[in-house]
């Protein structure tokens, strides 16, 4: 079952490898967004990079839940066979949903890409570390056009609660699609609504891939 669901607190959760000797030779590393499958025992125990194949996952990089899958940013060893993973960056998950009252203060709006069964989204947030954030996906509905196309509408609910806005933090939000599956095709779009500080709604439309 993937976790977490589909509203979030923003949270610092990155996980580092410590590096002691600086006269090292270091492996090649590469930086992919990807799920993260955990063991019973909570530690990460495979990695599906988007688009590449399962990597089991060397090392017992632990705190995690058990029989859980994480969506992450991981920088990891790019050499074949089992990988190390030095870096991980939570991603928070959420499922389009509507809601009886939407939120949409204002973020960043840094990068949007397809990839993973998701709409993944870079954002940074201004924040005093005074409150709580919540995030979520918007389901705006599908529009079908002529051809046989279609185009998911989607927003960014974001409640920054009672945190004044002051300095800015990146995070990664990820809109899973899995609800939509078995209804998208390679081709059809998928429209963002996002709120940000100096533009007002921006608009992000990214074409979806066949896996």
């Amino acid at each position: 079952m993937r976790h977490p669901g589909p509203a979030f607190l923003l949270l610092a959760a990155t996980l580092a490898a410590a590096c002691a000797d600086d006269e090292a030779t270091w492996p090649a590393v590469r930086t992919d967004m990807g799920w993260l499958a955990t063991s019973p025992e909570g530690t990460a125990e495979r990695f599906c990079p988007d688009g590449g194949d399962t990597l089991d996952v060397a090392g017992r990089m632990g705190g995690l839940r058990p029989d859980t899958t994480y969506r992450v940013m991981a920088t990891h060893t790019a050499a074949p066979g089992p990988t190390t993973l030095t870096r991980v960056e939570m991603a928070l998950v959420a499922a389009p949903r509507t809601y009886a009252h939407e939120k949409t203060d204002p973020v960043e709006a840094v990068s949007t890409w397809a990839g993973g069964g998701c709409i993944n989204l870079r954002l940074a947030v201004r924040t005093r570390n005074e409150g709580t954030h919540y995030f979520g996906c918007i389901d705006r509905g599908v529009t079908r056009w002529p051809d046989g196309r279609q185009t998911l509408r989607l927003g960014l609910y974001h409640d920054q609660g009672s945190d004044p806005a002051s300095f800015s933090r990146t995070l990664y939000v990820s809109f899973d699609l899995a609800p939509y599956a078995a209804s998208l095709r390679a081709g059809d779009t998928v429209r963002v609504e996002l709120p940000t500080f100096n533009s007002g709604t921006v608009t992000r439309t990214v074409v979806w891939p066949a896996r």
